[in-house]
């Protein structure tokens, strides 16, 4: 028996793709007064994933992993595990990198459950997520290596050991 599989291919989201320059992105951080829950939606925020913009941490020379997520209001229950995984990996190798969470939304506090009272944050304009079809909330990891080039990009959770590969091939 022969099946015929069509896929429709599509092109030109402006995600950042792999190879391009991030865009210079000034995150909220826990700098200025700004606290936790005006930061994420996480239940255990780690606040080393809040202490350095996207701008500053690739500034330093390191390589970075961020990891855009909305932990308590995914529309699958991957975007907390992702958040979780990645502090994972940042408590194993937090000489090495910069790891960094970005909120989907601007207004984590201020949701209370209620969905349309969030507002995208303007970094998820700026790279590009709002111009997926369909795109709900999903989150997404980049790995940004010394040179300011996204290494690699993965969408919807990923498990530890392929971001901790392609982190590491950063250091190569």
């Amino acid at each position: 028996m022969r099946f015929r599989l069509f896929v429709d291919v599509q092109n030109g989201f402006d995600v950042i793709d792999i190879n391009s320059v991030h865009p210079l992105s000034f995150n909220k951080t826990l700098s200025g007064g700004t606290t936790l829950g005006q930061l994420t939606s996480a239940f255990l925020p780690d606040p080393d994933l809040y202490s350095i913009t996207i701008a500053e941490a690739i500034s330093s020379g390191q390589p970075t992993m961020v990891v855009f997520a909305a932990p308590a209001f995914c529309v699958s229950p991957t975007c907390g595990p992702q958040v979780d995984t990645v502090q994972e990996i940042k408590e194993q190798s937090e000489n090495l990198a910069h790891f960094i969470h970005i909120e989907l939304y601007d207004n984590p506090e201020e949701i209370q459950g209620d969905l349309s009272k969030a507002r995208l944050s303007p970094i998820i304009r700026k790279w590009g997520f709002t111009n997926i079809p369909h795109w709900t909330n999903e989150s997404w990891v980049f790995i940004i290596g010394r040179d300011g080039q996204v290494k690699a990009s993965f969408e919807a959770y990923t498990a530890a050991w392929e971001l901790e590969k392609s982190l590491q091939e950063t250091f190569d």
